[in-house]
């Protein structure tokens, strides 16, 4: 058996909560978990969400049905089977994104990157491609920072890391954060924790305010 891998063009869905403008202060350029959609995702983000502040939430270029074929569909960043492609296809589409997104801004915005449970890893192997240099902080949310991405640790340090938890979370606990966070720390990065009483979620009214 021989297998052919070959580049195709993919129609994505990127919600926006407003428009950007030169008004505009800070981007929230926010990855989604896994089996969720865009279009629901944004909504946790109404808060903050103003002409000060827009938020940015592409969504994953894999969807399924969550529940049989008469399930709800839903999305995926990506499966172990052909990871690396996989990979390659989100990144490249996220830098796409986020060219797009940014050319109306002001030179002066601040750029927060915000992953969410699989975001996290998504976000993180986004950033290292090529955009560390033009974020200001990046916030991990209910998920840690991958493996694969230690060996250019020191990228990290040009932004300000939080990690943000909720004490209830049913797939990472206190103490795994803890012990992820000491591995972080080897490689001489610092990053500030924010836990809150919530569960696997993006709960921004039980945090302080992250955001402009």
């Amino acid at each position: 058996m021989k297998e052919l891998k070959i580049k195709t063009p993919k129609t994505a869905r990127v919600y926006l909560s407003g428009e950007i403008t030169g008004k505009t202060e800070e981007i929230v350029f926010a990855i989604h978990g896994y089996a969720q959609l865009g279009k629901y995702f944004i909504k946790k983000f109404d808060s903050i969400a103003s002409e000060k502040c827009v938020v940015v939430v592409p969504e994953a270029l894999n969807k399924f049905y969550w529940n049989g074929m008469n399930g709800k569909v839903v999305a995926s960043w990506m499966t172990k089977e052909d990871r690396l492609s996989e990979i390659e296809d989100y990144i490249e589409y996220l830098n796409t994104v986020f060219e797009l997104v940014t050319k109306q801004a002001s030179e002066n915005v601040k750029i927060t990157a915000l992953g969410f449970s699989q975001g996290t890893a998504t976000i993180c192997r986004w950033i290292l491609d090529k955009n560390y240099t033009k974020i200001s902080r990046l916030i991990l949310w209910a998920g840690a920072m991958p493996k694969d991405v230690f060996f250019e640790a020191k990228k990290f340090k040009h932004f300000d890391l939080i990690f943000v938890l909720g004490k209830q979370d049913e797939y990472i606990s206190e103490i795994d954060l803890k012990n992820h966070i000491s591995e972080i720390q080897k490689e001489g990065i610092n990053p500030k924790t924010i836990l809150f009483d919530g569960n696997h979620n993006i709960c921004l009214e039980k945090t302080p305010p992250l955001f402009a």
